[in-house]
């Protein structure tokens, strides 16, 4: 799949996504080499983010959901206002089996900081739809892209363009509903 120019449609997308600081990801990574850390804070959103009305994963969630606690550079939080025993219910039947694995619930104690009143959790990305994150807009699918990228931003320091412009392609049969939808627009 080749655009006019002959530039990949991923990398564009990427590139333009990148650039608006889409989800937050550029700015973190840099904010994040800028005091030397390696490392991101993410929290994600089991209703409406990570899971749809029926109980069952988003398209690409459990993909980025998983590199993500897999990642040396990515500590995964799970933020939600579902109840404690929900919780358990969920990570027991459908985030561990899917090798999700999470670093804390509604907390952050990784990154307690005296500046911050350590009750409050810290995120440097917040997957949620109150952020404007919209699984149904294909959002996963570019996170988990966007993710890479800043891992190898925070591993290499390169800058997150010089990552995008020095791949010939970022996935070699991106599903083509991420850009069906005429809503969006990298």
């Amino acid at each position: 799949m080749t655009t006019i120019d002959g530039k990949d449609p991923v990398q564009q997308a990427l590139d333009t996504l990148w650039q608006r600081n889409f989800l937050n990801l550029r700015a973190a990574t840099q904010g994040a080499r800028a005091r030397s850390r390696t490392r991101l804070d993410v929290g994600f959103e089991l209703a409406g983010a990570a899971l749809s009305e029926d109980g069952r994963f988003h398209e690409h969630a459990v993909d980025c959901l998983r590199y993500l606690s897999s990642c040396s550079n990515f500590n995964l939080f799970l933020w939600t206002y579902a109840p404690q025993a929900v919780v358990m219910r969920v990570t027991t039947s459908l985030l561990l089996p899917n090798q999700i694995k999470v670093k804390g619930v509604n907390e952050n104690k990784i990154s307690v900081s005296v500046d911050r009143d350590p009750r409050k959790p810290y995120f440097d990305v917040l997957l949620d739809p109150v952020t404007g994150f919209d699984p149904l807009q294909g959002h996963w699918y570019w996170a988990h892209r966007l993710f890479e990228i800043a891992e190898e931003t925070l591993r290499t320091q390169m800058s997150g363009l010089h990552v995008i412009h020095s791949r010939d392609k970022f996935d070699i049969n991106p599903p083509s509903k991420v850009f069906q939808n005429p809503q969006f627009r990298p």
